[in-house]
């Protein structure tokens, strides 16, 4: 479960390096390991993908008990492409090795397609 995302602010200029506070919580046993799945996308623009595992693999979502919570912070860097666009940043679990595609809820924030948490906008500026 999705508890918070937070992005370091809402504007960004190309060039800049942004952060991205995820806060999960695990609400049952998992068999298998996840990558998290955190893209952000603008009609015309760049994708920008901060694709990984838990605390980059320090811990696997199947090593996870139920209730335990897990705090990260992740950097990604604004393309000179994305000038001027408005980004939407969208978040799921993902295990690429079998391509499932873990259903996830969020408390504070809208679903898509089952799996990819609507995590909120940001723009970079021109």
């Amino acid at each position: 479960e999705l508890l918070s995302l937070e992005l370091d602010r809402d504007e960004y200029a190309p060039g800049d390096t942004g952060i991205v506070t995820f806060v999960w919580r695990s609400v049952m046993p998992m068999k298998r390991d996840y990558r998290v799945v955190c893209h952000m996308n603008a009609p015309g623009g760049p994708d920008i993908n901060v694709d990984h595992y838990l605390l980059n693999g320090a811990i696997t979502t199947a090593r996870l008990r139920p209730g335990q919570v897990v705090r990260e912070r992740y950097a990604f860097a604004i393309p000179s492409a994305a000038a001027g666009r408005t980004y939407t940043m969208g978040v799921g679990l993902w295990n690429r090795k079998r391509d499932i595609k873990l259903p996830v809820r969020s408390a504070t924030r809208p679903v898509a397609g089952g799996w990819i948490v609507v995590a909120g906008k940001f723009r970079v500026k021109p």
